[in-house]
């Protein structure tokens, strides 16, 4: 995983975290990547 992308990803919800609306879909996002991330980490060849 390049580590350049969760900085970017941090910076962008640093610069979005004050808007209340927005929070809601980082919590939305964030369950979906850690599916998405848990999927990898099992080691199945992504299809």
């Amino acid at each position: 995983m390049n580590s350049n992308y969760l900085i970017i990803g941090i910076r962008i919800i640093q610069d979005i975290i004050h808007d209340e609306e927005y929070l809601k879909e980082i919590i939305i996002y964030q369950q979906i990547w850690n599916k998405l991330k848990s999927q990898f980490e099992v080691g199945d060849s992504p299809p």
